[in-house]
């Protein structure tokens, strides 16, 4: 079987976008490790960690020192997201082949994901990476914005229940109170005048 030259041009440059596209993926990974708290570049993290918002204030964490339970989920973590990685590029490299090659394995294949791979993390992953600390504060901001404006209402109709439920057992306590004193003087009385000699 005879393969054309501009079928495997053609080939290669899809490799090449898929490796693009698997670099994009891996930016998410790095943008959901960033999410929870390992911070890549440090030029944005101290402006954005005391910056704060009008309506609901400071929304991203200050650093925490590093204890041994939390370094454990933070290595994890970066491990569980490797592996997720890896797999998902397995999948596609292995779908990728059999779209375009029948399975066959071919180096340029390879050649055209890694290639566009490092490409990608070595212009566009690079200003992810800069930017993913804004991107993550901007997120937190937007999930801030959306729970003060959405649990704000809920919160205050809450509290009003609160304190309606509060003012109704307070006065059925009190009522009980009186109820009760009542019934306890009149008791009092019944037994007075059944023993007139106590008194």
């Amino acid at each position: 079987m005879e393969i054309s030259m501009s079928w495997q041009a053609t080939a290669t440059l899809w490799a090449v976008v898929v490796g693009a596209c698997l670099g994009g993926v891996y930016d998410l990974v790095r943008l959901s490790r960033a999410m929870v708290g390992i911070c890549y570049s440090r030029r944005f993290a101290h402006r954005l960690v005391h910056l704060s918002l009008p309506l609901v204030g400071c929304v991203t964490p200050p650093d925490r020192p590093k204890r041994k339970r939390r370094e454990l989920f933070l290595n994890l973590y970066v491990a569980l997201g490797d592996i997720l990685f890896f797999l998902i590029a397995s999948v596609t490299f292995t779908v990728f082949l059999y779209h375009a090659n029948n399975g066959i394995l071919r180096w340029y294949f390879v050649a055209g994901m890694v290639g566009g791979f490092v490409f990608y993390y070595m212009t566009l992953g690079k200003l992810v990476l800069i930017a993913s600390e804004l991107i993550v504060f901007i997120l937190r901001a937007a999930v801030a914005y959306l729970g003060y404006f959405l649990l704000r209402p809920v919160c205050k109709l809450l509290r009003l229940l609160r304190l309606a439920v509060y003012r109704l057992a307070r006065s059925i306590g009190q009522r009980y109170r009186v109820y009760a004193m009542r019934k306890y003087t009149k008791n009092i009385e019944n037994t007075l005048d059944k023993f007139p000699e106590i008194v």
